[in-house]
């Protein structure tokens, strides 16, 4: 977080965070580039206008809904264009879609700054009185103001990976991925911010492409695991969601013959003794955590 925001105010407290540790980590493959950052990009004159985070959000948006209505349902089309307006043509619609996704990222980190502006004092206020020495944990919008270009490119790469992946799982007949919109923006965008922070445009770009990567195998195989609960939760969840879903399958395993009820309360202990070592672990390592945050 140092790298990315210049301070230890704050930390990343998000369902992504195992997809930020991997595209940090994989930055570093670029690390002597680091400086070459996505906002120091420097793009012919004619494309300068990509640097403004809002145009090129509404740009890759509209191009990604106009394309995909090529290939949709024409009922499907006109039921939803309906749905914002009786009057208006579907390719309209797709035009102002992708507009207002543009915009409700604007206010979004519009919104971050001001969120920042006054969270993080109220929480040290309280923190200096009950709790001295902590700091808030936020969500992952939080870091986007710092990297608006990385944020795009993360978002752009990993929506490459993922209709990739999407042509050849269908393709071998495996699984039928789903994209959400709200999954491969957020989780993508906040690793490329990571990436950029230490391995520069290069690493904004791989660190997008992992998360895409990791979002759709994800899905694919969690989709199977909620089969008997709520399996559309897969096309909603983030890296941690599947990896906890993965930890509490295999948890489970030596426990299937057991009570239901008392394989539940087995493996809710088995996690919360996880939880205590990586506590104990933490602590342990809390010294030199804090020898580096201050070099």
């Amino acid at each position: 977080m140092r790298k990315i925001i210049g301070s230890n105010d704050w930390g990343m407290g998000h369902t992504g965070s195992l997809s930020y540790l991997i595209g940090g980590q994989v930055g570093k493959l670029f690390a002597s580039k680091k400086d070459e950052t996505t906002e120091k990009l420097v793009l012919p004159k004619a494309l300068r206008f990509f640097k403004d985070v809002n145009v090129s959000t509404a740009l890759v948006i509209g191009v990604i809904m106009l394309i995909s209505m090529i290939f949709a349902d024409k009922g499907v089309l006109a039921e939803q264009a309906a749905g914002y307006s009786a009057s208006v043509h579907p390719w309209i619609w797709g035009i102002i879609s992708a507009l207002r996704f543009a915009a409700g990222i604007a206010i979004l980190l519009f919104g971050v700054r001001m969120f920042l502006a006054e969270i993080v004092p109220a929480f040290k206020g309280i923190s200096d009185k009950l709790l001295p020495g902590s700091r808030p944990a936020l969500d992952v919008p939080t870091v986007f103001p710092y990297a608006p270009t990385a944020v795009m490119l993360g978002f752009v790469s990993a929506m490459v990976v993922f209709l990739i992946l999407m042509v050849i799982f269908a393709a071998v007949g495996w699984f039928v991925l789903v994209p959400s919109m709200i999954m491969i923006f957020f989780i993508p965008a906040g690793a490329a911010v990571f990436g950029n922070a230490t391995g520069g445009w290069r690493g904004a770009v791989l660190a997008g492409a992992l998360a895409g990567l990791f979002l759709a195998i994800g899905q694919a195989i969690t989709w199977p695991l909620l089969s008997n609960t709520a399996p559309e939760l897969a096309t909603l969840a983030d890296p941690d969601w599947y990896v906890l879903s993965w930890l509490i399958m295999l948890i489970n395993l030596p426990f299937k013959g057991l009570n239901p009820a008392a394989g539940i309360w087995i493996v809710a202990g088995v996690i919360l003794a996880i939880f205590l070592v990586l506590i104990f672990v933490l602590k342990r390592a809390l010294p030199k955590l804090k020898e580096e945050a201050q070099e």
